[in-house]
């Protein structure tokens, strides 16, 4: 039934497994980048609090005047109306083909 292949098969999984796990906890304690945590949790205070908006002065638009913009296009894109079908571009490739 199970066969000694299975088994060491079965143990690489578990080992890679482990070894993934233990790499990954590792590399989440490395982002830090020597920075203790009460120096990062000062620097995010910071940020928060040097992120408020302050309005010098008010501007009110009351009209927009639109008369001396040109209108440059009427359609977007080019329409193209074609006289051929499938079964005559079908055609056209058949006699590319014998030509060559």
């Amino acid at each position: 039934m199970i066969d000694q292949y299975d088994i060491i098969y079965l143990v690489v999984c578990i080992n890679c497994c482990l070894i993934g796990y233990l790499l990954g906890k590792n590399a989440n304690h490395s982002t830090n980048n020597g920075v203790s945590k009460s120096v990062r949790t000062q620097q995010i205070k910071d940020i928060k609090t040097n992120q408020s908006v302050s309005i010098d002065e008010t501007k009110v638009v009351t009209s927009i005047n639109t008369d001396n913009l040109t209108k440059k296009y009427d359609e977007l894109g080019d329409k193209v109306v074609s006289d051929e079908n499938i079964s005559s571009s079908i055609n056209k490739l058949k006699n590319m083909k014998n030509d060559l």
